[in-house]
């Protein structure tokens, strides 16, 4: 039986990549050909579009949250989604352990 000290070492952090996925797409799109690339949605976009306000969204943005319902992950997938992007919920949020966060 593990100690209670090695588990907690163990154990991960759920977080949320928001940000990162939106910088990763700007940097793609930047690549393209100026006719091929499409317009990536600032977070006032993305607030405005998933009825949230702009500060609540930029909060989840910068993982400033405790907790994230999976109906507000489910209105920004499903957005970026009808914006022609094909987001999953691995590019909302992410699961790492202690270690690699550190």
């Amino acid at each position: 039986m593990m100690a209670s000290t090695e588990v907690q070492e163990q154990e991960g952090v759920m977080f949320i990549r928001l940000e990162a996925y939106l910088a990763e797409l700007k940097a793609e799109e930047a690549n393209k050909p100026p006719g091929q690339q499409r317009m990536i949605p600032t977070v006032a976009d993305l607030a405005r579009a998933i009825g949230m306000s702009h500060q609540g969204l930029s909060n989840i943005v910068k993982n400033d949250v405790k907790q994230l319902s999976l109906e507000t992950g489910a209105k920004i997938i499903a957005e970026m989604r009808r914006r022609g992007f094909d987001m999953d919920v691995h590019d909302l949020i992410a699961y790492a352990t202690r270690q690699a966060v550190a």
